[in-house]
């Protein structure tokens, strides 16, 4: 499993349990004379979500930080991730990265830690 921000590594953050980013099919969907509804692959793009376990505020503010540093002007951050679905581990692309806020985790193995879900799309 792999994510990486930039050249910053955070694969040892994530919760296994939650990660779920594959590749989609996108389609582009249009209607014939009969009201048939067709559709072709526009194009291929990952996404998906997981959750990320730090220990203390100040991981979460340097994560917040090397997203920012690594923002283009787009908006979008350059990552490398695992895809499920690819069998791959070193996807590489430009990534719209979204978080939530921390929470602390409850669970027995997860205790004192705090966790926060990131949403990544490839733009």
């Amino acid at each position: 499993m792999v994510f990486k921000v930039g050249d910053i590594d955070y694969s040892d953050k994530v919760l296994m349990d939650t990660y779920d980013v594959n590749q989609i099919d996108v389609y582009k969907a249009w209607e014939d004379a009969n009201v048939t509804i067709h559709r072709s692959s526009y194009r291929k793009k990952v996404e998906g979500t997981f959750e990320m376990l730090i220990s203390n505020i100040s991981e979460y503010q340097a994560f917040l930080s090397d997203i920012q540093s690594n923002k283009k002007s787009t908006g979008a951050v350059p990552c490398k991730l695992a895809v499920n679905n690819l069998n791959q581990d070193n996807y590489a692309s430009d990534f719209y990265v979204d978080y939530t806020m921390i929470r602390t985790m409850n669970s027995n193995y997860t205790k004192g830690y705090l966790s926060f879900t990131v949403t990544i799309e490839e733009r």
